[in-house]
């Protein structure tokens, strides 16, 4: 029989892709508290900054719960995190936070575009304490443009983008996705955004991601012609499969 022993030794002593990375999350409910979750996940110190009164709404809305006051949705997605309590609208909670970027790597936040900038925690603020900061930004359609600051959820991303197209049945209405692809999605583009590659400086700046820019090539590759052509899927196409 072959020893493993050995070769187990070797790779819990060896360290994870981003040990020595500190990362701030700024974020609540699915998109962002997945996206650093998988920070945490490849060994990143992620530091998670949540409102008082009850901290993340995920806490006790999402999912059944087993021991404790918090829903298994909560633990699963802030799993290998540390977590303190900061009311950002107030002086002193700011302070905390502008003491904690001071030697942060990555900052995550899912608010709307120009919250951020209102709290006095925006990228031009923070980049000024810490020029080194990546600042990852998520939201629902992006930092510009003339949709930029409205709220967005992933049934939202998931009907604009065409995702809806390709489920249900055919010759019926467009159906939601039966897991949250939008959010899901968006979440595995973030880290991306985030992290260069170990063989070059760590870089800095400004990232973002929204759910509708990362839904919509999602879907391209069953149902392109809407897509190249501009033209509208009135029900689910041929492709379409029963949802989950």
């Amino acid at each position: 029989m072959t020893d493993f022993s050995d070769t187990r030794a070797q790779a819990s002593a060896r360290p994870l892709p981003l040990a020595g990375v500190r990362v701030l999350d700024v974020s609540q409910v699915m998109a962002g508290p997945y996206a650093c979750m998988l920070l945490a996940d490849l060994g990143a110190d992620v530091i998670k900054i949540e409102p008082p009164d009850g901290g993340d709404q995920t806490r006790g809305s999402m999912g059944f719960k087993m021991k404790g006051p918090d829903s298994m949705g909560f633990l699963n997605m802030n799993r290998n995190k540390r977590s303190v309590t900061l009311d950002l609208k107030t002086d002193s909670g700011r302070e905390v936070l502008y003491r904690l970027a001071e030697t942060a790597d990555i900052l995550v936040e899912n608010y709307r575009p120009g919250v951020m900038k209102r709290l006095g925690i925006d990228y031009e603020t923070l980049s000024k304490i810490n020029p080194k900061l990546v600042y990852c930004s998520i939201s629902g359609f992006g930092q510009s443009g003339p949709w930029a600051t409205r709220p967005g959820f992933d049934l939202m991303a998931q009907a604009m983008s065409g995702v809806m197209s390709v489920t249900g049945y055919p010759g019926g209405a467009p159906v939601k996705a039966g897991v949250p692809v939008a959010d899901i999605g968006c979440a595995l583009f973030a880290p991306t955004a985030c992290c260069p590659p170990t063989s070059v400086p760590r870089r800095r700046g400004r990232a973002s991601t929204s759910m509708l820019r990362c839904s919509t090539p999602r879907w391209r590759s069953r149902c392109g012609t809407p897509a190249s052509t501009g033209a509208r899927a009135a029900s689910p196409s041929r492709w379409a499969r029963p949802t989950a």
